[in-house]
């Protein structure tokens, strides 16, 4: 049991370290907009509005859930991919990583509680 509680600590630490970098690396990214979807989709430029979202993920989530003209087949990634800049998209895929990476440390820390409990009944015997 040792070993297997062992090789869950690494692994969780090293699932860890990855969704830190990966969240750096997504707001590098996100810092980095230039803003492509708003000029598109409004045809104005963003100075002339004093409440617009700060990047292409703000615009778009803000036109899809403003909007009813637009088709209800496609979806927030259908409509970033068209619209948004190449570092919002790339934010979006990163985002999916790290969401990905956060299921696998909620699995770990389920088998940590599993094995917890396995302890805990061995301590009453």
């Amino acid at each position: 049991m040792e070993e297997k509680i062992t090789k869950l600590i690494i692994e969780y630490s090293k699932i860890s370290n990855e969704i830190a970098s990966l969240k750096k690396e997504r707001l590098e990214e996100i810092n980095q907009c230039s803003e492509k979807a708003f000029t598109h989709l409004t045809g104005c430029e963003k100075e002339n509005y004093i409440h617009a979202p700060k990047n292409c993920l703000g615009i778009v989530y803000d036109m899809i859930s403003n909007e009813s003209r637009f088709d209800p087949n496609f979806d927030y990634d259908d409509f970033l991919f068209e619209f948004g800049c190449d570092h919002c998209i790339r934010s979006r895929e990163l985002k999916k990583q790290i969401s990905k990476l956060n299921s696998k440390l909620a699995n770990i820390k389920s088998q940590f509680t599993k094995l917890g409990r396995k302890l805990a009944q061995k301590e009453q015997v």
